[in-house]
């Protein structure tokens, strides 16, 4: 595997994970 692959592999996971937080942080304080 290359380094971008590896990278992109780490990197997508996380990203879903930031966006969920930020989700769920949003819908918590707009209410």
């Amino acid at each position: 595997m290359t380094t971008l692959e590896i990278l992109s592999l780490l990197i997508m996971p996380a990203a879903g994970l930031i966006l969920a937080g930020a989700a769920v942080y949003f819908a918590n304080h707009i209410r």
